[in-house]
């Protein structure tokens, strides 16, 4: 369950600085459970969730 995960790090990626002049910053959080295990979820600065995409 999503209870059991905790902010383990937190992030603010600056835009790319060939991005268009409006780039906003983004948030990268990492999330710990009590397994170690770890995730990550990217933020705007609304604190709405981005997609994220594959690279």
């Amino acid at each position: 369950m999503l209870k059991e995960w905790q902010v383990s790090e937190v992030y603010k990626l600056a835009p790319e600085a060939a991005a268009e002049t409006e780039a906003t910053p983004v948030y990268e959080v990492y999330f710990t459970n009590a397994a170690q295990q770890k995730t990550v979820a990217q933020f705007d600065e609304a604190g709405q969730a981005i997609a994220q995409t594959e690279k």
